[in-house]
């Protein structure tokens, strides 16, 4: 029991995040997700093409597993080639109408 001439005064913790990963925020781990499921989609790079992997738009926005897991892909892919770990032309893609545009892997670490 405390009294007001104690001087231990024990502050409450906040809960740790059981889902914190150190030096990881959800982008970075969206952005790895992006890079498995480029992989598992797309195709090899020829020799001579830039890139690890390769897959069409339209095949990653719908396929059942990639939607499942992305809330916002379009986000996930602009932060991705804003790294440096995909490329695509154009800004932003929309279904339908950029569903032949290639994404390309460029970094796999």
């Amino acid at each position: 029991m405390l009294t007001k001439h104690s001087s231990c005064v024990v502050k409450p913790q906040p809960p740790e995040r059981q889902d914190a990963t150190p030096n990881m925020n959800n982008t970075d781990k969206e952005i790895e997700l992006l890079k498995k499921e480029i992989k598992r989609l797309g195709e090899k790079s020829a020799d001579g093409q830039p890139g690890i992997a390769i897959v069409k738009f339209g095949k990653l926005v719908r396929d059942d597993k990639a939607s499942n897991i992305f809330e916002a892909l379009n986000g996930t892919l602009r932060s991705a080639k804003r790294k440096g770990v995909i490329h695509f032309e154009g800004q932003m893609l929309l279904q339908g109408a950029h569903d032949d545009v290639d994404i390309v892997l460029l970094q796999d670490e």
